[in-house]
């Protein structure tokens, strides 16, 4: 039998979802692994493939891999997928931990360490580890992990806690993987072999919170009453129904402050929760109280994004005060960031919708998880950081903090309100549909790269995948460009990062014209060029000079190409030889912060007290310059007296910790200072569009000189 994990089932759900190859890379950089790692699991899912009888997956050289199927052995496929069996499912870090959490947060009694290494086929001291990480991020939430000897381990909090806590884990979680975990359950309900016992063990954490009985009675009024949920938000909204019927049962209660109640209670959304505490209560024989109808409710509030009027949310009179402070957060922004944003009745409308519900979610700790955090996070930094500190003005009047996922989705509705163009053409060559989840913020902001990229591009409309389920327009369409994974019988699809990083672009300008891309050829430029160097210049080698000069010049056309600006600001004309330090030790991360900034002080780039603004920054906010995992973004607010803009790079042999629970140890310390809000942006983006690259890290760790380290970001 073929071993199962993580990677294996991400790239199996990947390749069941695309209808166009997709490369080594591209997988790679979906799973977070190396190039080799997706090939050995593609000859792992190859067998596996081929013991259910199935064909191989199909290589097309300098395409990728496709999974040639008809629809009818895909839906198929993906049942056997979901249904493979859990005892040869070797379970990631990240799952471990998420099941932990769901067996503390879930169960009333105490479990054990020895349940958890039978579970997990794991090591105690694997389990050990597991467990403290798991005690770290419970304690997030101020709940307490209880460990005692012969008796086991549980956990105490407030129920509202305890609820925010299962909300933030669920949308953690791969749906896919719980529909593995469900249909574990369903084969082995009935089974005593030894050998299912794990299989059994672990489908009983989900079974627990019924959640496959409780998606057959509520995905049908979902649908009547066209609520809009993403896959995890309703994912979490089956298992919270789940626990809210396993609290009930043991008698523990939850009460909602008695305003925040009857603003419930006026809701559309109150409505639809009593109608599905209703048939909950006819299938499970069980009284729902109101006060937990109206958490239900909350629940369906917080998990929508779409561009409706009918959204959750506030009254008339505190919607007018949210428009007004949404008005005054985005004068802020725009002075801070020195420019000014387009069609700003579009973006009010659009940040409104989605703020309503985003208060309700940070209000009661219903967290949306955001994928595209560290790629807006990186291609928006100066924009993300602007609505972190504007932002506040929001929290105080609503007594909440947002967590920066939900800074990132407010981050997409700017980004995509900087720079709009106008209407396309009706001539344009393609004719494309985007789709995304809600149809708002992932939707604008891949409709304004897609328009600042491409000439042949007509977008006949944005949708939400709910009203994409409906469509009937597709003789006007000729591509279909999505951000989740949807199916077409009749179009092509192409699933992008609404970003549309690199190498969705090239994937996506195979069928459309690249703006500029046919103005000039390296060719061109050099032909037009050559006859002035002839002119002013003795010419030593005349075949070494045309090669390098169409080389270099290619370079900068490609890197214009991918969107990148090519500037003085560019990052090979501020990372120099002298700003780069190797092999440095530092005993915390206010010396290495120390350390780090030195190379822009002896340049005179920066004054004495740079890297104590960078310090208290650091005190007074946490550790969020440490952007990526192991990478410090180091930076204090520019200053117009810096001559110009300065970038170091440190290099640490051993980690630093810098408190960040998901990208600590730190190895790479960049301190970078500016004049002013914008001359850093471009060598700021391209030093991220290298940094994501998955050989990148690898390429810098084994780097003996500073030379090699420009090297590394000139290829």
């Amino acid at each position: 039998m073929v071993p199962f994990n993580q990677r294996r089932l991400l790239i199996m759900k990947e390749l069941l979802t695309a209808t166009a190859p997709l490369t080594a890379k591209k997988l790679a950089s979906l799973i977070s692994c190396s190039e080799r790692t997706v090939r050995e699991d593609i000859q792992f899912l190859n067998m596996w493939l081929k013991e259910l009888q199935y064909p191989e997956l199909l290589r097309k050289p300098n395409l990728g891999y496709l999974l040639q199927v008809n629809e009818v052995k895909r839906a198929f496929l993906r049942e056997d997928l979901e249904s493979i069996d859990l005892t040869h499912y070797e379970f990631s870090r990240d799952e471990r931990i998420n099941f932990m959490t769901l067996e503390l947060l879930t169960v009333s009694k105490p479990t054990t360490i020895s349940k958890f290494e039978q579970l997990f086929q794991a090591s105690r001291g694997t389990i050990m580890r597991d467990l403290t990480l798991c005690e770290t991020n419970l304690s997030s939430f101020d709940i307490k992990m209880v460990k005692k000897p012969k008796r086991g381990i549980w956990i105490e909090g407030e129920e509202l806690l305890i609820r925010s806590a299962l909300s933030h884990t669920c949308k953690t979680m791969d749906p896919l993987l719980i529909q593995v975990v469900a249909r574990n359950h369903e084969r082995y309900e009935s089974s005593a072999e030894q050998q299912v016992s794990v299989s059994k063990s672990m489908a009983h954490i989900v079974d627990e919170l019924q959640v496959e009985e409780i998606k057959e009675i509520v995905e049908p009024i979902l649908s009547w009453k066209e609520i809009t949920l993403s896959d995890d938000s309703r994912l979490a909204l089956y298992m919270h129904i789940g626990m809210v019927l396993k609290r009930i049962r043991s008698s523990n209660s939850f009460t909602l402050p008695e305003g925040d109640l009857s603003a419930i209670l006026k809701q559309r959304e109150f409505h639809i929760g009593q109608l599905l505490a209703f048939q909950l209560e006819k299938y499970f024989h069980i009284h729902i109280p109101e006060q937990e109808v109206a958490y239900i409710t909350l629940h369906l509030m917080g998990g929508q994004n779409a561009p409706s009027n009918k959204i959750a949310g506030l009254s008339r009179d505190e919607d007018e005060g949210l428009l007004q402070l949404i008005m005054e957060m985005t004068k802020a922004i725009e002075r801070r960031l020195g420019l000014s944003f387009e069609k700003k009745e579009n973006l009010y409308h659009g940040l409104l919708l989605h703020m309503r519900p985003a208060i309700f979610r940070a209000k009661y700790g219903m967290t949306e998880n955001n994928t595209l955090l560290e790629d807006i996070r990186q291609e928006f930094y100066n924009l993300f950081e602007a609505i972190k500190s504007e932002i506040s003005m929001i929290e105080e009047e609503y007594q909440v903090q947002f967590p920066q996922e939900e800074v990132a989705y407010i981050a997409m509705h700017y980004g995509s309100a900087v720079g709009i163009v106008g209407e396309e053409k009706e001539d344009k060559l393609l004719r494309i549909m985007i789709v995304c989840n809600s149809g708002v913020g992932t939707a604008n902001l891949l409709k304004n790269r897609i328009t600042s990229l491409f000439e042949g591009i007509h977008i006949i409309e944005t949708l939400s995948y709910q009203r994409f389920q409906k469509e009937d327009k597709w003789e006007e369409v000729d591509l279909i460009v999505s951000t989740i994974d949807i199916e077409s019988p009749l179009l092509p699809v192409l699933k992008v990062n609404p970003l549309l990083p690199p190498e969705d672009y090239e994937r996506l300008s195979r069928y459309a014209e690249v703006k500029g891309k046919a103005q000039s050829t390296s060719q061109e430029i050099y032909e037009t060029v050559w006859p002035l160097i002839e002119k002013h210049c003795d010419i030593k080698d005349s075949k070494a000079l045309t090669r390098e000069m169409i080389e270099q010049v290619d370079l900068l056309l490609k890197k214009n190409r991918t969107g990148i600006p090519m500037s003085l600001g560019s990052l090979e004309g501020i990372l120099t030889a002298d700003m780069i330090q190797l092999n440095e030790k530092a005993s915390s991360w206010q010396e290495a912060i120390a350390i780090s900034t030195a190379p822009l002080e002896r340049s005179g780039l920066v004054h004495g007290k740079y890297k104590e603004c960078i310090i208290e920054a650091l005190y007074e906010r946490g550790p969020y310059m440490a952007v990526v995992p192991e990478i410090v973004l180091a930076h204090a607010a520019p200053d117009a007296h810096f001559p110009r803009v300065g970038l170091s790079m440190t290099r640490f042999d051993e980690g630093v910790t810098f408190g960040h629970a998901g990208n600590d140890p730190i190895y790479y310390v960049f301190a970078f200072s500016s004049p002013d809000q914008t001359s850093h942006v471009p060598a700021l983006q391209q030093l991220f569009q290298e940094l994501i690259k998955n050989d990148k890290k690898e390429q810098l760790r084994k780097a003996k000189h500073s030379w090699d380290i420009l090297k590394v970001f000139s290829q």
